[in-house]
């Protein structure tokens, strides 16, 4: 058996585990991380990061300059939780 990555005509990366069979990588059993792409709100991840900007007071470029760290915490604050979900969900 072989681990290999790949990426669809959609630019989409995938792993697949091949067997003998398998000459296609997307033939192979499919090994990927939980579906973000399509199970996640992204509209609600984008209210939520814009309103953790606004707490955070990351209004122009100077602010997020003098707070790098604020940034970063409103992008992880908005996604994170969602994707840990789907992992938890994923192994139900």
């Amino acid at each position: 058996m072989n681990i290999v990555t790949w990426t669809d005509k959609k630019g989409v990366m995938h792993r697949s585990i091949m067997t003998g069979e398998t000459k296609n990588p997307s033939e192979g059993f499919l090994s990927d991380p939980p579906d973000v792409i399509h199970s996640i709100n992204w509209d609600e991840v984008a209210v939520e990061l814009h309103n953790a900007l606004v707490r955070r007071n990351l209004f122009t470029y100077n602010d997020v300059v003098r707070g790098q760290n604020e940034l970063s915490n409103a992008i992880l604050s908005s996604l994170r939780k969602k994707v840990k979900q789907l992992f938890r969900e994923d192994t139900q």
